[in-house]
């Protein structure tokens, strides 16, 4: 149960505890109508006093401030998740662009596993990329694909510092990324010692179906 649906039932007992305080106080000058029925109502009384001052407690120190940490932790994470979307299809457009006359010809989009393969087959970590660092010096693929993993790497520790404010499913889905294949391949294997990137072609896809929801769910917000 969502802490949105627990807080819902808190504050239908709350209306319940208002009521039962009411209808208590109207009652006072009527005689007891039932054996016992004042005794009851004062032990519903009390409960509901008891239940009056722990929800307004619970609120202003539990609720309401949770509340507050949640805006927060969501506001950094519209933040990053447009940074990893962002950082992402930069790098995606720039493999494309580098050949793009072929893939024009050939009719190719990345749009699919097969295709992220086709483009990184042309890719060659080891050479210039069309991209410039900082100091405007030319990057090999190498560089530029290390400098977007880690800026989409270093985006998902900052969301991962704020998880306990995030829903579950948000929680899963930053954690999908963060161990899908394509960062482990890429951070494990040294690229510069490899001519054909080619099998990397399918994880980065993957790893895109994951951007894509990210993108879909809180970028441009």
């Amino acid at each position: 149960m969502k802490i949105k649906d627990i807080f819902f039932w808190l504050s239908i007992g709350l209306i319940i505890s208002v009521l039962v305080i009411l209808t208590r106080q109207l009652l006072l000058s009527v005689p007891e109508r039932f054996y016992l029925g004042s005794e009851i109502g004062e032990v519903l009384f009390n409960l509901s006093i008891g239940y009056f001052v722990t929800y307004w407690f619970y609120y202003l120190t539990v609720h309401r401030t949770e509340k507050i940490h949640k805006k927060k932790a969501y506001k950094l994470v519209f933040t990053r998740a447009n940074k990893i979307v962002s950082n992402f299809n930069s790098l995606k457009q720039s493999m494309f662009d580098a050949n793009l006359p072929i893939f024009q010809v050939a009719g190719i989009q990345m749009d699919n596993a097969y295709n992220y393969e086709q483009v990184l087959k042309f890719i060659t970590p080891s050479t210039y990329s069309n991209s410039f660092n900082g100091a405007f010096q030319p990057m090999t693929w190498n560089e530029r694909i290390l400098e977007a993993n880690n800026s989409i790497e270093n985006a998902v520790k900052d969301i991962f510092i704020v998880i306990p404010y995030l829903d579950p499913d948000d929680i899963e889905l930053f954690t999908d990324l963060y161990s899908c294949e394509y960062f482990e391949l890429t951070n494990n294997i040294e690229l510069t010692t490899i001519e054909d990137i080619e099998f990397l072609g399918k994880p980065m896809y993957e790893a895109y179906e994951i951007i894509k929801k990210i993108e879909m769910k809180f970028a441009n917000r």
